[in-house]
């Protein structure tokens, strides 16, 4: 399953699902969620599947940027 994000008229980007792997994680015995970026390796915990999405969505952009910019 593909997704498309548009930027710009000319610029439109293309995400899929496996960009990030996800893993549960238990620290402190407190269950998180981990997600890391395939492209860059950044890692992020959330306590749940809604603020993991919130962070990956953000870390995208951020990510696509930064490599379109390098």
């Amino acid at each position: 399953m593909h997704y498309h994000v548009l930027w710009s008229k000319e610029c439109s980007m293309e995400f899929e699902e496996y960009d990030f792997t996800r893993n549960p994680v238990v620290q402190n015995q407190v269950f998180f969620l981990e997600s890391k970026c395939a492209a860059c390796g950044f890692s992020v915990l959330a306590r749940s599947i809604e603020e993991l999405v919130e962070h990956e969505k953000l870390h995208r952009t951020q990510c696509r940027l930064a490599n379109a910019v390098a």
